[in-house]
C-alpha cells in the first residue's frame, strides 16, 4: 500500500503544486513559476508516459507500481524518453518557428517596399505591388503566409495608398511584424504547452 502511494505522490505531485500557484495572486514572480511548473508538466509526463510505453513493450506492464524494475532501470528510461521527446520538441518547433518567421519577413519586406514607393510618391507601382501580392495569396503561388500576415496584409489592402496615414500604418504593421519575429525565438515557444496556455 505504501508503496502504490508513493507511485501516486510522483503521478500527481506536478499538478499539486501548479494547482496551489493557480490559486495565488497574478504577479510577475508567479507568473514565471506557472511557466515553469507547465513546462516541468510537459515534460515530466510526457516522459513518464513515454517510460511507461518502454516499460509495457520490454516487461508487459503499464503501470510503473505493478512492476519490479529496479529504480535504475527505470531512471535510465525515464531519461531516454525525456531525451527523445526534447529532440522532437526542438525539431518541431524550430520547424514551425522558421515557416512562422519566414512569412513574418516576407510581409515585413512588402511593407518596406510599399513604404519606399511611398516616399517617392509612387501610387502606380504601390498599387501593383499590393495586386500582385493579392494574386500570389489568392493563387498560393509560391508564397508562404501565416493568419497574421495574412492579417497584416488585409489591413494593408484595405488602407489607401494616398490617404496620410497609409505610411504610419504601415510602419505600426512593420513594428508588429518584427515583435513576432523577436517572439519566435523565445525559449518557451520550445514548449507545447506553454504555447498552448501562454
Amino acid at each position: 500500500m505504501a508503496n502504490i502511494l508513493l507511485w501516486v505522490a510522483i503521478y500527481l505531485f506536478p499538478f499539486i503544486r501548479l494547482a496551489t500557484l493557480i490559486r495565488r495572486k497574478k504577479t510577475f514572480s508567479l507568473q514565471k513559476k506557472r511557466q515553469t511548473w507547465i513546462y516541468i508538466i510537459e515534460i515530466y509526463y510526457s516522459s513518464l508516459f513515454f517510460t511507461m510505453l518502454i516499460t509495457k513493450f520490454e516487461d508487459n506492464y503499464f503501470w510503473l507500481w505493478n512492476g519490479e524494475n529496479q529504480i535504475e532501470v527505470l531512471l535510465e528510461r525515464f531519461f531516454l524518453s525525456f531525451a527523445i521527446y526534447q529532440l522532437f520538441i526542438l525539431v518541431k518547433r524550430k520547424l514551425d518557428s522558421s515557416a512562422e518567421i519566414d512569412s513574418y519577413n516576407s510581409m515585413k519586406v512588402f511593407c518596406i517596399r510599399l513604404l519606399h514607393l511611398k516616399e517617392h510618391e509612387d501610387l502606380v507601382n504601390i498599387q501593383a505591388l499590393i495586386e500582385h501580392t493579392r494574386e500570389k495569396i489568392i493563387n498560393d503561388d509560391q508564397i508562404m503566409i501565416n493568419e497574421k500576415s495574412l492579417k497584416v496584409f488585409e489591413i494593408i489592402d484595405n488602407t489607401n495608398p494616398e490617404s496620410p496615414h497609409f505610411s504610419a500604418t504601415v510602419q505600426s504593421l512593420i513594428v508588429d511584424l518584427e515583435h513576432s519575429i523577436e517572439c519566435e525565438s523565445l525559449y518557451w515557444m520550445e514548449s507545447f504547452l506553454l504555447n498552448i496556455f501562454k
